[in-house]
């Protein structure tokens, strides 16, 4: 390999580096953001409502990468409660995660039968929203552990490959 060549490829290496880490910072910041909504919806107050209705909405996503569109599920759940003011409230909850599986969207149905009482988290500025799912926070990090794992884990690497080339090119 000539000397050009190989300073081609050492940069073409570097830039794979800085590729990795600012994909790494994303993972990151996508599964930190998740778990903030999760702790955002636990201060929301619990309502003891009705189940009236459910079912799966389902929309087309697409892989940019493959150019195919693949179908994504999301259980939303219709319930009626009591506000404050003893005034009946109607709202709908959707599910905080949309599936490519329909069976397991269909799963989180099962236990919301019309007529079955079930408490949810009410949105204090919209009383029409409701949350079914929210999960505690450390369940939430437990769940999105091995995603922040890998996220920090490519930040690392980045960080280390490009130390190397800074070392190499002195």
């Amino acid at each position: 390999m000539k000397a050009g060549q190989k300073n081609a490829a050492s940069i073409l290496g570097y830039l794979d580096m800085w590729k990795l880490g600012i994909g790494g910072f994303i993972l990151v910041l996508v599964v930190s953001g998740t778990i903030i909504r999760q702790a955002w919806y636990l201060s929301w107050p619990l309502v003891q409502a009705e189940v009236l209705g459910a079912h799966v909405n389902e929309r087309m996503d697409q892989d940019s990468r493959r150019g195919e569109e693949y179908p994504l599920y999301q259980p939303e759940i219709r319930f009626r409660y009591l506000r404050e003011d003893g005034q009946s409230q109607l709202a709908t909850g959707t599910s905080s995660f949309w599936s490519r599986d329909r069976k397991e969207a269909e799963r989180v149905l099962a236990s919301f039968r019309p007529g079955v009482r079930v408490e949810v988290r009410r949105d204090p500025k919209h009383p029409e929203n409701v949350r079914f799912d929210v999960m505690p926070i450390l369940e939430s990090i437990r769940m999105f552990q091995k995603y922040l794992a890998f996220g920090t884990g490519f930040i690392i690497v980045s960080l280390f490959g490009q130390y190397l080339y800074r070392v190499r090119r002195s």
